[in-house]
Parts: structure tokens; C-alpha cells; sequence
């Protein structure tokens, strides 16, 4: 088969597959939460108990768990566009190298080359974005390394 049918599919399934394996995670992440919650009030048998409950520390850390989530910290999605921005680059680098393998063979391929260098720029987009969010937030004096601590126990 042709590389200018393979790549598209290999680069769609890759994506297809990181898509899936991220809503997983979410998904079940999320079931288990629920899932502790509603045995946590299954325990409280009376109003009483649920009102003193409520008032401890570990009360406020539930009703904190209850409250609609803003979105993932500052550093949790820095590090998703490092991890992101790093994978693109080193696999426009594998598509540039597949590319030099193959001329010399006597296979022209300026598709793989077209599809490398996008994957390149989208490698690059992923760590600039990156290297910018990090600077205003130092700027900005955000604490990076606080924002991932949650309640403590």
C-alpha cells in the first residue's frame, strides 16, 4: 500500500485512540467520585449527623467536591501542551527521517514531507503555547506549584 494512504490512517487511528483513551479516564474518574459520594450518604443515617458532618473539615471537602469543576490548574494543562508539543515534534521528526530513508531507495514522497512539516508546526504551536502560558503566569506571580495540592486531608 502507498504511504499517502497509510500516514492519513495511521495519524487519524493515533488520534482516534488518544481521544478514546482520555474520555475513558474521564469517564471513570468521574463514576468513581459519584460512586464515593453516594456511599458517603448512605453512612449518615440521621439530619443531625449529616449537619455535624457538613461542619468538619472533611464535610467542607465534600460539598468542595460536589461544586462544578472550573477546568484543570494552570500546571496540569502546561504539562499537557509540553507532553503534546514533544510528541508532535519527535513524530514529524520520524516522518522527516521515514522521508530521507526512503528518497535515496528511489521513492519520492513530498506528501510524507507535507505531513511532517504540519506536524512539526503543530508540535511547535503545542510548546510555544506552552513556554507563553508559563511566562504570564510568572509574570501574572501565579503559584504553579500550589495550584495542584487540592484540600489537604
Amino acid at each position: 500500500m502507498d504511504t499517502t494512504v497509510l500516514v492519513p490512517i495511521a495519524v487519524l487511528a493515533a488520534a482516534w485512540a488518544t481521544v478514546k483513551v482520555i474520555a475513558q479516564q474521564r469517564t471513570w474518574r468521574e463514576a468513581h467520585r459519584v460512586e464515593l459520594q453516594a456511599k458517603l450518604l448512605e453512612r449518615v443515617g440521621s439530619a443531625r449527623e449529616f449537619g455535624e458532618f457538613l461542619a468538619s473539615p472533611a464535610g467542607e471537602r465534600f460539598l468542595q467536591a460536589l461544586a462544578p469543576v472550573e477546568g484543570p490548574p494552570l500546571r496540569s494543562r502546561l504539562f499537557f501542551s509540553i507532553r503534546s508539543g514533544t510528541f508532535f515534534a519527535v513524530f514529524a521528526l520520524m516522518l522527516l527521517a521515514a522521508d530521507f530513508v526512503m528518497t535515496p531507495l528511489g521513492t519520492k514522497s513530498e506528501d510524507l514531507r507535507v505531513v511532517a512539516v504540519l506536524t512539526l508546526a503543530v508540535g511547535i504551536a503545542f510548546l510555544a503555547s506552552a513556554a507563553l502560558s508559563l511566562l504570564a503566569a510568572r509574570r501574572l506571580g501565579l503559584d504553579l506549584s500550589a495550584q495542584d495540592a487540592g484540600p489537604k486531608p
